[in-house]
């Protein structure tokens, strides 16, 4: 089999092992190996990566260990496994609530309009920032220092109010135009989701006061504001993100160990790597759209060592927000929170993933969201009853999931990789069919090194992706020029992490 899948391999190898496993007392008569050799291959044949791909199957299932040997794959060990509940609850959103949500949306398109991006991507990141807590998103962008929007305001002679200015970024154009009755504090006093987290998880301690309810949150901002909102409630708390100064395995034994200390608030730190099974109430205060984030969420407390026979997920979203469209046609639907995924599923990982950036780089209406949710969901289902009937007939295979990545591999290009002049090729083609007016000067005397100066509209452009990245300082191309950017096939210097950046930005402006 390594033989069929192996590039260099050729027919006259091929035929010389199978000639010598006939030779073998327990394959002589073996119906299979007469018929490969009856029709043996060619080298002709062997081009076609198909037919490497099936011949190495048929080498397989003449393996005399296929009926003898199983695999079994971690997700079907239920011995003993805590049974999942899941509750999901679309939280309506007050009047205020709405007004934000609807604000951000209209003002993240105008915005995108005179800056000529395509809005999908800008509008659904400040949508499921508003959509993990409206208050605490508010506050946040209210912290800055706002004092030089006063000369704008003074100069401005629009009567709709709409301000702007070229070198404002998208969060300080909607925070400064925002009407006025937006507020923190009306945000806060009108918190829908805050107030029915609190109920839930206040009966839920008064029924069980010897245990402890983890909550994540995607944003840093949310889990500072619900750290002060359950100190004000006399609910003692303790918040967990990155950065902090003490491991943070040391802050979960400070919290597993006090009689005080009820909830543990973390972003996605605590969401691998660490042992909460002393937990069995898990609340997803925001949702990654990514199944194994959401699965990695869950395995802290599903995890060897749960004593608990039933674990409680409780899952919240706002009503007729992005995030209830995502939760309740494709989540829902594929069962991502009630069953264990065990092993990585990266093909229903990958699928999300076109999915998220679809509707995150192209200007869909509410009706054609839905419907490609809609169409990943059922390629993920038909996809799931492949597996099923692959795993159902697996047992007349050695290494079942092995042998599927390998028939991959062999359909796939041998030794493929990045080479200095396809990076180079690629941002050339880059820069002449999407950066008019741009410069790339080659350095005579230096390899593979270059001079770039991007037209200004794309440098702003670059810039304002960078920012709501957390990218900046990687490539200097946000000021319009850099100097030197040398293009090599390893990760170096700022040559390949501008190439990453470029990779990266294509979508919002092209």
């Amino acid at each position: 089999r390594d033989l069929a899948l192996h590039k260099d391999s050729s027919s006259e190898d091929i035929i010389e092992a199978l000639n010598d496993a006939k030779t073998k007392t327990l394959l002589s008569t073996s119906s299979q190996l007469k018929a490969l050799l009856a029709k043996p291959p060619t080298d002709e044949k062997l081009k076609e990566k198909t037919y490497r791909a099936e011949l190495a199957d048929s080498l397989e299932r003449m393996n005399l260990l296929g009926h003898v040997v199983t695999r079994t794959r971690k997700r079907d060990i239920n011995i003993n496994r805590p049974q999942r509940i899941v509750h999901r609850e679309s939280v309506p959103m007050t009047e205020v609530e709405k007004d934000f949500y609807t604000a951000v949306t209209e003002l993240t398109r105008n915005y995108a309009v005179r800056k000529n991006i395509v809005e999908g991507f800008l509008l659904a990141t400040f949508q499921r920032q508003v959509s993990s807590c409206p208050s605490a998103t508010l506050k946040n962008w209210q912290s800055k220092d706002y004092s030089w929007i006063e000369d704008i305001i003074n100069e401005s002679d629009q009567e709709d109010g709409d301000i702007q200015d070229e070198s404002m970024s998208l969060r300080d154009y909607i925070f400064i135009n925002l009407p006025k009755t937006i507020t923190v504090d009306a945000l806060e006093k009108n918190d829908s989701k805050f107030d029915r987290v609190y109920t839930v998880i206040k009966e839920y301690l008064n029924e069980n006061p010897e245990h402890k309810v983890i909550l994540f949150t995607t944003f840093r901002a949310t889990a500072k504001y619900l750290e002060q909102r359950f100190l004000k409630a006399n609910v003692d708390s303790m918040l967990l993100w990155g950065n902090m100064n003490a491991p943070k395995q040391e802050f979960i034994d400070e919290f597993r160990e006090s009689n005080k200390l009820k909830i543990l608030i973390s972003t996605e730190v605590a969401a691998e790597g660490v042992d909460l099974q002393f937990s069995n109430f898990l609340v997803n205060y925001d949702l990654p759209w990514n199944p194994m984030r959401v699965e990695q969420r869950i395995g802290r407390i599903d995890r060897l060592g749960q004593k608990a026979d039933k674990l409680h997920i409780w899952n919240l979203y706002f009503k007729d927000s992005i995030d209830d469209r995502i939760v309740t046609r494709l989540m829902n639907r594929l069962k991502i929170f009630e069953e264990a995924l065990g092993e990585p599923e990266p093909v229903v990982g990958e699928a999300i993933s076109r999915l998220e950036a679809e509707l995150l780089t192209r200007p869909l209406t509410e009706e054609e969201e839905n419907q490609r949710i809609e169409q990943t969901a059922q390629a993920l289902e038909n996809l799931r009853q492949v597996q099923l009937h692959l795993q159902e007939n697996a047992s007349q295979i050695i290494s079942h999931g092995g042998l599927l990545l390998e028939k991959i591999e062999a359909a796939q290009d041998f030794s493929k990789r990045v080479t200095e002049m396809d990076l180079i090729v690629y941002v050339k083609d880059y820069l002449i069919n999407h950066a008019q007016g741009h410069t790339l000067e080659e350095h005579i005397n230096v390899l593979n090194t270059f001079d770039i100066k991007l037209p200004p509209k794309m440098a702003a452009d670059l810039d304002e992706y960078l920012r709501r990245s957390q990218l900046l300082g990687q490539t200097g191309l946000s000021t319009g020029n850099i100097r030197k950017c040398q293009f090599l096939n390893k990760v170096n210097y700022q040559g390949n992490r501008t190439y990453e950046v470029i990779n990266q930005f294509h979508p919002l402006i092209r």
